[in-house]
């Protein structure tokens, strides 16, 4: 249904790992969030770990997830969030 990260490769080789997040986010079937509850990292260290959090959860990231990072682990939920 939505195309993957090595589609978009093929198709558009000019691509820059950073426009194929945001191809992929405009693609999304639903919204999404991350959270990250560690405090005192800086500007990069935050980019790094969100960089690294949408490469392992994009296919629950694209179908629409809150996703926490804290210091110990990683949580996805797909949304929406019923209790």
């Amino acid at each position: 249904m939505y195309p993957d990260r090595a589609d978009l490769f093929r198709q558009y080789p000019e691509l820059e790992p950073d426009d194929v997040r945001q191809v992929l986010a405009f693609n999304a079937a639903a919204p999404s969030v991350i959270r990250i509850r560690i405090e005192g990292m800086r500007g990069s260290e935050i980019a790094t770990t969100v960089s690294r959090v949408v490469d392992v959860c994009e296919p629950d990231l694209v179908a629409g997830a809150m996703v926490t990072v804290d210091p110990q682990s990683v949580r996805v939920r797909r949304l929406p969030l019923v209790t």
